[in-house]
């Protein structure tokens, strides 16, 4: 037996995986029986626990749908690439939704893949892995046939689509997921465009609003499926827009690790780099920072695109220190209301505004994405960031400035890597582990990762910005934003609080 454990150990294979399964399978017969049972069972769990679940939630019948196929392509020409080095501890399993025809690819409609390795050319037009005809869970019959059409703006399809990949393959000992599709931050309105994974084909069918998932439903279909005590390994989100702050903390409960773009996206992510790589499946922090350089690679000089790569242990400190820099903003507004005003303003001037600048379209654009990046305000806040002109010159407080740099030293710990294109701050930086005491921050790298910033004229029509219930008063999209909330206290100590201070007719 020892001379098979060395050997597999070493060898990753899938006759390995298959062993393991064999042996915790047998292990449960012959624990009454078998002296070597311990040993026997520690080796079985120890081959599991290098093992991980991929499930993908590909929204395509919209805009993204020439993308499809060349995604999949590229997941499949990963698994061949790790094959050939004798990788096989990751199934990758796919929900794929489109609505026209593609080159040789003549379906529509919905099928459930279960991607296999192949040597493709990414611009083949078609999908090589095999169709799974039917499947089945504990709710019943789910799917009935190749083409069957799944509304993937409906929660319950995501549902049906983890409880299926979950039961399936049970051994599997790490999950993870990622939603495909276009995205749209915390933007909610009854528009078929926002959150995320928006389906324009199957019509009224929906459960949700306008056939989009929204970041709300995703996060309580999620609380009921896993927990801080059994999270999700990775949550990704391949997808525009959906890198912020309030997301990463919506999700803090429910996953260990996410990678999302602060900005846009231009193609889809490298999943050729990400399942070629051996360490991937070893924890949702490798997954995560494969993202990061795969997208680099792929893509960098081409496009401005972002991603960024995050630890969600510390989504809860980042939430308290920004409810602590808006307490000291907010004593500052009590102070003097119009030179805040006045600075807050300017900031945002010399921040990062994480869209593609257009001046025609700017109104609409403040509106839907208020978003900036959060380091380059933080500069701001700590009075570092280079002066243009007098017109510009701002001073905030020292509390202020003190509790930004606090803000800061959580997000040295919260980024793994972060990579910014061109526009979005031309940066590529990861976690340096140094202590907290000798943190050392380059004032003109950003940290990949926004957050919501209305104005004056936006806010009123902003009331999608809300952890209030779609329905409630005031609420004009989906709401149920975790981190925009109020305590109640008569008191600015939260950045939603801080926004109604500002901007609230």
């Amino acid at each position: 037996m020892e001379l098979f454990q060395d050997y597999f150990n070493k060898q990753k294979t899938q006759f390995s995986l298959f062993l393991c399964k064999l042996l915790l399978i047998c292990s449960l017969f012959l624990v009454f029986s078998c002296d070597n049972f311990g040993t026997v069972s520690k080796f079985a769990q120890d081959c599991l626990d290098d093992t991980m679940l991929v499930m993908v939630y590909v929204a395509g019948a919209n805009s993204l749908n020439q993308e499809v196929i060349m995604d999949i392509n590229s997941m499949e020409k990963g698994l061949f690439l790790a094959k050939q080095q004798g990788i096989s501890n990751l199934k990758v399993v796919a929900l794929v939704d489109k609505d026209i025809s593609i080159g040789n690819e003549t379906w529509t409609g919905s099928r459930l893949y279960e991607i296999q390795p192949y040597n493709t050319d990414l611009s083949s037009n078609k999908i090589h892995s095999k169709v799974i005809e039917k499947a089945s869970n504990s709710l019943g019959t789910w799917r009935t046939g190749s083409d069957d059409e799944e509304d993937m703006g409906n929660i319950q399809t995501l549902k049906n689509f983890i409880l299926w990949a979950s039961e399936t393959y049970p051994f599997y000992k790490k999950q993870s997921l990622i939603l495909w599709n276009h995205g749209g931050g915390v933007y909610s309105d009854y528009k078929p465009q926002k959150n995320i994974c928006t389906d324009l084909e199957s019509g009224a069918t929906s459960e949700s609003l306008d056939n989009t998932l929204y970041i709300g439903e995703i996060k309580e279909l999620l609380e009921s499926l896993y927990s801080k005590e059994n999270p999700l390994e990775f949550l990704g989100m391949d997808a525009c827009f959906m890198g912020m702050y309030e997301i990463a903390y919506q999700f803090r409960n429910v996953a260990k690790y996410m990678s999302f773009s602060a900005a846009t996206e231009w193609g889809g992510w490298n999943y050729e780099h990400i399942f070629s790589q051996k360490n991937t499946a070893n924890s949702g922090k490798d997954f995560a920072i494969n993202a990061v350089d795969g997208y680099k690679i792929a893509y960098d000089s081409l496009y401005p695109n972002t991603l960024t790569a995050i630890d969600l242990q510390y989504a809860q400190d980042l939430k308290n220190s920004i409810d602590k820099l808006s307490y000291t903003l907010g004593i500052e507004y009590n102070t003097d209301p119009t030179s805040l005003k006045e600075n807050i303003e300017k900031a945002k001037q010399l921040s990062i505004f994480m869209h593609q600048k257009d001046d025609k379209k700017i109104n609409s654009l403040l509106l839907q994405y208020p978003y900036y990046e959060l380091g380059s305000l933080l500069r701001c806040f700590r009075n570092e960031n280079p002066v243009l002109s007098n017109d510009l010159k701002i001073k905030f407080s020292i509390s202020t400035a003190s509790a930004a740099f606090e803000i800061q030293t959580v997000l040295q710990k919260m980024i793994l890597k972060t990579w910014l294109g061109g526009d979005y701050g031309d940066a590529y930086r990861e976690s340096k582990n140094l202590k907290e005491e000798a943190l050392v921050f380059e004032k003109n790298i950003p940290y990949g990762i926004s957050i919501f910033f209305s104005n004056k004229d936006n806010f009123s029509h902003q009331g999608f910005y809300t952890n209030k219930k779609a329905g409630e008063e005031g609420v004009l999209g989906y709401g149920c934003i975790e981190a925009a909330n109020e305590n109640g206290n008569d008191k600015i100590d939260t950045w939603y609080e801080l926004q109604c201070a500002l901007y609230r007719e």
